[in-house]
């Protein structure tokens, strides 16, 4: 059996959905759109500026402008095909006035300014970069926008922190536990959520084990970690007789054999 499924970029989706031959399964992948604030690096360790840059950007905005408005909203690192996850992307919803006041707070007035660098190769990371640019700059964060190349997005953010603000898709399925490491490119060392995380994976009960993975979701989203925007979407496209393909991808491979033509 000769089937095509082909998983289409957000910008092409409309278009498609249009034509009847064909149909656009509209689901999510594991792939966790962040803004990551590098916490070794002033003001970022000011869990009010993290916060005041949280509430100052519209996430149905990013969504809209950087997926075609086909990502999902979220509120903390983890993705809606996880057993564990739990929505928390209307905990802090957009605030710009709060947003100021918090900043005034913590000491910054008139606002500052900041690097965001944005890897080259990823058109939903440049994209969401220059709105949310947009964005913070209302409430006085006046950002810098340098676009490199995956190298050095690598080298220099990644490995060394050489960061202020970045935007990257963490694809990994179930990759909290990266907070768990102090010196993972956040730079986020806190010992409680090391021990709530620990706790998690040594839970055998699937009940408790899922509470604590609540919990743990809840803590990153309090702290303010990163700017937990979307989870990019699967938008697979196939002829309108094709069945049973999946609408997820919680993985990167996926089973075929159910899929089947209907006549």
């Amino acid at each position: 059996m000769d089937v095509i499924s082909y998983d289409l970029a957000p910008e092409n989706a409309p278009a498609l959905e249009k034509d009847g031959r064909f149909k656009v399964m509209k689901g999510h992948t594991t792939t966790d759109v962040i803004m990551a604030m590098n916490h070794s690096r002033k003001p970022f360790d000011n869990p009010k500026v993290r916060q005041a840059i949280t509430l100052a950007i519209d996430r149905k905005a990013v969504i809209q402008g950087a997926v075609a408005g086909y990502g999902t909203p979220i509120g903390s690192h983890m993705d809606p095909t996880n057993p564990y996850y739990v929505d928390l992307s209307g905990l802090y919803p957009h605030n710009p006035e709060k947003a100021k006041q918090l900043l005034a707070e913590a000491g910054f007035p008139a606002g500052f300014g900041a690097v965001l660098k944005l890897p080259e190769p990823y058109a939903y990371a440049r994209r969401s970069g220059e709105i949310i640019a947009d964005q913070l700059s209302k409430v006085g964060i006046k950002l810098i926008i340098e676009v490199i190349p995956m190298g050095q997005w690598v080298d220099r953010v990644f490995k060394n922190a050489d960061y202020d603000l970045t935007v990257m898709g963490h694809a990994e399925p179930f990759d909290i536990e990266v907070y768990g490491r102090a010196n993972y490119y956040f730079r986020y060392n806190k010992p409680e959520f090391q021990e709530l995380l620990k706790k998690a994976e040594a839970e055998m009960n699937e009940p408790a084990r899922k509470k604590l993975y609540e919990q743990a979701q809840r803590m990153l989203a309090d702290d303010f970690v990163n700017v937990f925007l979307f989870v990019y979407p699967a938008l697979p496209a196939m002829k309108k007789e094709v069945m049973n393909w999946w609408k997820d991808y919680p993985t990167i491979v996926v089973d075929a054999t159910e899929v089947y033509l209907q006549k």
